[in-house]
């Protein structure tokens, strides 16, 4: 689906953090797109504090405006792994969300703290990721993904 105006879709997610307590932030392509150059993406990818403590009240909260499968949450807060991941779906435009989880380590929840607000017409202040963090993670999945998707080297 196209999402031409990602308005509704981060004001909902955003409202959607903040009433259930879940610290999160935008990045993958979108994030990129707001210090470089914008390319059509499917998804939308975002990084999430959800963890057991704060779980229930963040399914509660989504479930406003997003398909949430409660399973697929609590399968990514207990499986190991340094980053967990599990897809929502935004009701009103159709748009796939990953959800990342990072293990709560050090370098992981630093990354929160060099969290962008950008300003975002009729969606308000949404956090993203700094244009650094942008950088390393792009390089990151270029890397993991054998050095041949160029769209992810060139975002």
């Amino acid at each position: 689906m196209d999402l031409s105006d990602p308005s509704r879709l981060l004001r909902d997610l955003t409202a959607a953090a903040s009433k259930g307590g879940v610290p999160f932030y935008v990045t993958g392509s979108f994030a990129s797109g707001i210090y470089g150059q914008y390319r059509h993406t499917n998804d939308l990818d975002i990084v999430a504090g959800i963890s057991r403590t704060n779980m229930g009240a963040a399914i509660d909260a989504l479930r406003e405006a997003f398909s949430v499968e409660e399973s697929d949450i609590f399968r990514c807060i207990n499986e190991p792994g340094e980053w967990r991941e599990f897809t929502i779906y935004h009701e009103a435009t159709i748009f796939k969300v990953d959800v990342f989880v990072p293990q709560p380590t050090e370098q992981n929840l630093s990354a929160f703290s060099r969290v962008r607000l950008v300003t975002v017409e009729g969606a308000g202040q949404v956090p993203f990721a700094s244009a650094e963090d942008v950088v390393i993670s792009k390089l990151r999945w270029y890397e993991l993904g054998n050095r041949v998707s160029e769209k992810q080297y060139n975002d």
